[in-house]
């Protein structure tokens, strides 16, 4: 996801280095715990690139206390580079050579399938070329995979590897999107999606309209296009000069694909409304308005928490969007950013909001002016694992290794907090989950 400019480039690291009413809340309190086993991948943050340690540990939680499991050690992994299968059972990890130094471009890529519980390998290969993970599918027989940047550009090619031996099962050289938009790959690495802008135009500055690409990996084909006319993303010059540099605007929309593949969910970032694509004819299916219940003031900012910023200036909105495990709720998120009268930049979180898309409605808030970093829906569908900076930590908005964070688990329907754990800095990593199923 892209964030603004401060934002964005810090909050690009992470995959880099590695994604009420009183009644419902008693009645949610008597539910069974969550059957989920969970684990939080860390990478120490605030070291210099070349002397990061060259792996990661996960660290088995309980996933009603948030607490480390006693009954399980930690895992620890020889490099900081995976993806995860969409129930978290299966792990592919990527170890590189590099000849010329720890920051320089692989010579080489060995891709190990894992399982998540124990660490065991089980399988490996060699891709022809250095990758970066993207999707691994859930029966763990395919892997989607982007070459490895040799800059700070992703490249538009996304390439399907069998992970019994390697091969390259197809190819995707998708359209340049111009301004970052995450792509979407389905549970079972059999769809991509693909939002493009066209190119930024010098004499007209400002946002710019999205079309969205559905591509078959299968076949390695384009299957459709949909223009987006009412969602605008993209960054431009917002008119105004702070220390003799200009300072950037920003849109960016928050995009989820549904569990089931079968619709994509846009939070305009420019507007109170979300946008429902149905995937199999690539239209859209209907626009809510975000209007009434509670979530409404935060979604429009209008009870913000201010937080000073340092760094390079930008004003704008940012979304995040995530899908319940049943498809029929959206958890919504976000971050507003402005410049004030003298030129200091402040940010507006906008909390945790859950819509209901069956009622069309926002049914339950929370965490106001609580800076989010991710937010993991459990696949009981009776908790959401929410991660950030602890509340009123100086530059809360910041990935900063000194900045205390906290984890905490809450009701899937209230959004009312069941348990919380606060770590002493900055865990430079997001949670795994593991959903009962036999593998």
């Amino acid at each position: 996801m892209r964030k603004l400019v401060t934002i964005g480039c810090m909050l690009g690291l992470i995959p880099l280095l590695l994604s009420g009413c009183g009644l419902s809340r008693t009645i949610a309190q008597q539910r069974a715990g969550p059957p989920t086993d969970l684990s939080l991948f860390e990478v120490p943050l605030g070291l210099p690139p070349d002397q990061l340690p060259p792996g990661m540990t996960l660290v088995p939680l309980d996933a009603r206390t948030l607490g480390d499991r006693q009954d399980r050690p930690p895992l620890s992994l020889a490099t900081r580079f995976m993806t995860v299968s969409p129930d978290g059972a299966l792990l592919a990890t990527f170890d590189y050579v590099r000849t010329d130094g720890p920051l320089s471009t692989p010579s080489g890529t060995t891709v190990t399938i894992r399982d998540n519980r124990t660490g065991a390998a089980r399988g490996s290969f060699h891709p022809p070329a250095p990758v970066l993970g993207t999707r691994l599918s859930r029966d763990g027989a395919r892997l989607v995979v982007q070459p490895y940047p040799s800059g700070s550009a992703m490249s538009n090619e996304w390439d399907v590897l069998d992970t019994a031996d390697g091969r390259v099962l197809t190819t995707v050289n998708a359209a340049p999107s111009n301004d970052y938009v995450p792509a979407l790959i389905d549970a079972d690495a059999q769809a991509l999606y693909r939002f493009i802008t066209a190119a930024p135009a010098a004499t007209a500055p400002g946002p710019r309209p999205v079309s969205l690409i559905a591509y078959d990996l299968g076949t390695g084909t384009e299957r459709r296009r949909l223009a987006l006319l009412e969602v605008t993303t993209g960054s431009w010059p917002a008119g105004r000069v702070v220390q003799g540099d200009a300072v950037p605007a920003q849109l960016s929309p928050g995009i989820a694909l549904s569990p089931d593949g079968r619709q994509i969910a846009i939070v305009h970032a420019d507007a109170d409304r979300v946008t429902l694509v149905d995937t199999q004819h690539l239209t859209v299916a209907r626009t809510i308005n975000l209007t009434g219940g509670p979530g409404l003031l935060h979604i429009l900012g209008l009870i913000p928490q201010h937080v000073a910023a340092k760094g390079p200036p930008g004003v704008g909105t940012s979304r995040d969007a995530i899908y319940a495990p049943d498809g029929r709720s959206l958890y919504l998120s976000g971050i507003q950013t402005l410049l004030d009268d003298h030129d200091a930049q402040t940010f507006h979180s906008l909390g945790l909001t859950r819509l209901d898309l069956a009622r069309n409605t926002i049914t339950a808030d929370a965490l106001p002016g609580r800076t989010i970093n991710w937010v993991l829906p459990a696949p009981d569908g009776q908790n959401v694992f929410v991660f950030g900076p602890k509340e009123g930590e100086g530059d809360s908005h910041l990935l900063l290794p000194n900045i205390p964070s906290l984890l905490q688990r809450l009701d899937a329907r209230t959004l009312a907090i069941q348990a919380a754990r606060e770590f002493p800095s900055y865990r430079g990593g997001r949670l795994i989950q593991v959903s009962d199923v036999g593998r």
